[in-house]
């Protein structure tokens, strides 16, 4: 079962995409009304109600919007400026010494790797994490 506050908070995600908003209000399985903001033009109120025809109600679209948000806030996350995140970053750059350091006593070429480069792996990496 999907929460309704997530449901609510991913249409309203899909309506201001196209189209400045108050919010939504759920009023059914599959219905929704839109409080439009009152610099929303013709065009743009078109395109919300578009948008709420064609949006997909079901679970499966659901955990995908999910999964996209987690890993969107995760990979946020690792680059942000909190204690927890530094302290990530941190253990990463040691663990990446110790491979840098494998690395060249094994005479790999190139022998090392950059904190940015490894980042960006670990970053990369959230994408492909279920």
């Amino acid at each position: 079962m999907i929460p309704q506050s997530e449901q609510n908070q991913r249409l309203s995600q899909t309506i201001a995409a196209v189209c400045p908003i108050h919010g939504v209000a759920i009023t059914g399985p599959t219905s929704a009304r839109i409080d439009y903001d009152p610099t929303a033009t013709a065009p743009q109120k078109t395109a919300a109600q578009s948008a709420l025809a064609t949006f997909d109600w079901t679970e499966p679209a659901h955990i995908a919007w999910r999964d996209g948000q987690v890993k969107a806030l995760a990979k946020e996350w690792i680059l942000g400026d909190t204690v927890q995140a530094r302290a990530f970053r941190a253990q990463s750059l040691v663990i990446l010494d110790q491979v840098n350091a494998l690395r060249t006593a094994a005479g790999l070429i190139p022998p090392t790797y950059t904190s940015n480069q490894f980042l960006n792996s670990v970053i990369a990496r959230v994408d492909t994490t279920p």
